[in-house]
């Protein structure tokens, strides 16, 4: 009965079928595909993870950059200074350092609304935080006539790894000397953004950059 069996199923007429091959070969190119797109999915997994891994690396960069790098922000100093001889304008501001690390080539520059250059002192080598740094600017006496005047003050200075930061206040020159805003507009090496007047201790981001400027 068992070796009937076994020689019906042997002799099955469809074991002649010449469709066998073309079923054969379509079975193994659906096996090299599955295999095609699983190497893709790991490939794909893999880029993904080095990716990440490097996004992680760049942002732990980014915030010991940011955790050593100081705030420059300026306040008013009010006083007001006529030159006898040359009857040039003098007007003072102060530069604080705010946070660990130090200031390299502080250049502080007044304009005119609109950006005609006025003048800019000597930069300033060197500034550790917490110091201060006072800046005299020496206007031409044809100002005297003009005043008051709006101007922008710009400067610009490098932190350690002498990535460049910019800020720029607005305000006034008057016979009372500099008046700045307590807002400025700081360019990061890596975001821009708008530093507010609130108070000091805030977390810096990526995002989001505050800086203690109202005292």
């Amino acid at each position: 009965m068992a070796g009937t069996w076994w020689w019906d199923f042997v002799q099955w007429e469809w074991w002649a079928w010449t469709g066998w091959p073309a079923l054969g070969a379509i079975g193994t190119v659906g096996a090299l595909a599955f295999l095609a797109i699983q190497d893709w999915l790991l490939r794909k997994q893999i880029r993904q993870e080095r990716e990440e891994r490097r996004a992680d690396e760049r942002a732990r960069t980014h915030e010991l950059e940011q955790a050593q790098t100081p705030f420059v922000s300026y306040l008013s100093t009010n006083g007001f200074t006529r030159a006898s001889g040359s009857g040039n304008l003098w007007v003072y501001a102060q530069a604080h350092i705010d946070f660990p690390g130090v200031v390299l080539g502080l250049e502080t520059s007044l304009l005119e609304e609109g950006g005609k250059h006025i003048t800019t002192p000597e930069p300033i080598a060197l500034i550790h935080s917490p110091d201060t740094a006072d800046v005299a600017f020496e206007l031409p006496s044809s100002y005297f006539t003009k005043l008051p005047v709006a101007i922008e003050l710009r400067a610009k200075y490098q932190n350690r790894f002498g990535q460049t930061v910019q800020l720029t206040h607005q305000g006034t020159v008057d016979t009372k000397g500099l008046s700045l805003s307590t807002v400025a507009t700081y360019e990061w090496p890596w975001v821009t953004a708008v530093a507010t007047d609130e108070p000091a201790g805030r977390q810096r981001h990526l995002g989001r950059v505050r800086s203690k400027l109202g005292r």
